[in-house]
């Protein structure tokens, strides 16, 4: 008798503490008992709706979509857009009525950022929409190839397309400040580059960092801008 409640006892020790643990209920269950509160997490529903694509070829816009860029077209891009072209008149590279709404190639962004590019007559432009605060950011022109290639047989032509002062103006219109003279570098394009005649503009920033600088431009020996980007202003 006492060998048998000697297995017996210990087993029933192990079955009761068994049964308690089960029972018990785990942190969760007793926040949700103490406050009353089921919490219980929401159902995922069957087919979520898939997140905007950050980059969006026209072709591939949405009818509400199409919708959104014309109205963003007509009331902020087109505005913002012609008044730089302003700023920039008779220095830039097409007609600025050649920007419709139909010249749109593609958009890049979502949220509170967006950036439209645009095609007119070969020349890319790019247009910011950062929180409602929209500006010309980007422009190239087939003439910026040159800028990537290197001089060859042709003396150096160091003489500027177009004066200090001019530059010096159309920068402080655009960019709203006016900046020092030595913050305004202007380097004749010939001196490292097949485009001779024109002038890269930098302005700003640290000149051994190009990703500081307020402004770049690039116009060629017409005048013309070839190149624009547009830093942190």
């Amino acid at each position: 008798m006492r060998t048998h409640l000697r297995w017996v006892l210990p087993l029933a020790l192990m079955a009761s503490l068994a049964f308690l643990v089960l029972r018990s209920p785990t942190r969760t269950s007793l926040h949700q008992v103490s406050s009353g509160v089921d919490h219980d997490p929401p159902p995922i529903p069957a087919n979520p709706a898939p997140a905007e694509a950050i980059i969006r070829k026209r072709a591939g816009l949405t009818a509400a979509q199409l919708a959104s860029y014309r109205e963003a077209f007509t009331n902020r891009l087109y505005p913002a857009f012609d008044s730089w072209a302003k700023v920039y008149s008779g220095h830039i590279p097409f007609n600025p009525q050649l920007l419709t709404v139909d010249a749109l190639v593609g958009e890049l962004g979502r949220g509170n950022y967006c950036m439209y590019t645009f095609m007119l007559d070969g020349v890319t432009l790019s247009i910011e929409d950062v929180k409602g605060v929209v500006h010309v950011s980007y422009l190239s022109s087939p003439e910026a190839k040159k800028l990537t290639v290197l001089p060859r047989g042709v003396p150096p032509n160091p003489e500027l397309p177009l004066p200090r002062s001019e530059i010096e103006r159309m920068a402080s219109l655009d960019s709203g400040s006016r900046f020092p003279t030595a913050d305004i570098r202007l380097i004749p394009t010939a001196f490292s580059s097949a485009m001779n005649g024109g002038v890269q503009v930098q302005i700003g920033g640290d000149p051994n960092n190009a990703a500081s600088w307020k402004l770049t431009l690039v116009f060629g020996p017409d005048g013309k801008l070839t190149y624009y980007c547009r830093g942190h202003l």
